[in-house]
């Protein structure tokens, strides 16, 4: 494909493509807004929050913008707000992850246990092993009427988001 002439691409389409394309668009002038996981942890790719460190925006090396994960994203407004006030020493943060954010897997995985679930939601109000869900395959247990106080994929006793969170 050609890309001339092409003046902004806002790429949302996972890492794997903005890997594969984000160069070469950027390569034929255009500015590359990506918004996977791709660039964000490159040296020469600034990682932007247009309200804190718009800034950024003044060296972009190789024509690529990242931004942040969605949770870094949208607590980073706030956060630099209350920095500003009165200085941020540390943060301890919790986040609540949709099952869409595992993608298709966890959304099908839900669909699959939530028909199991039916009509008999009830039962699970005295039994929690009342209902025979599918194994669970995306997730440690069953997704369905449950709170998983993981999202992602232990690292380093961490979960890949919390290092997401931490390092974005």
């Amino acid at each position: 494909a050609d890309f001339s002439g092409i003046d902004v691409a806002i790429f949302s389409a996972g890492a794997t493509a903005s890997l594969a394309l984000a160069p070469r668009v950027a390569a034929k002038g255009a500015i590359v807004i990506d918004n996977s996981s791709a660039w964000r942890m490159d040296p020469e790719v600034p990682l932007v929050v247009p309200e804190v460190n718009r800034h950024a925006l003044l060296e972009i090396k190789k024509g690529i913008v990242a931004n942040p994960n969605c949770t870094t994203m949208v607590t980073m407004s706030a956060l630099k707000a209350l920095d500003n006030l009165a200085g941020l020493k540390r943060i301890v943060a919790s986040t609540y992850q949709a099952v869409s954010g595992s993608g298709l897997a966890g959304v099908s995985e839900l669909k699959g246990q939530l028909q199991a679930l039916g009509s008999n939601a009830e039962a699970l109000s005295f039994d929690g092993a009342a209902i025979e869900f599918p194994k669970a395959e995306t997730y440690l247990t069953t997704i369905c009427s449950n709170v998983i106080p993981i999202a992602g994929k232990l690292v380093d006793e961490e979960t890949n988001e919390e290092h997401k969170f931490r390092d974005e």
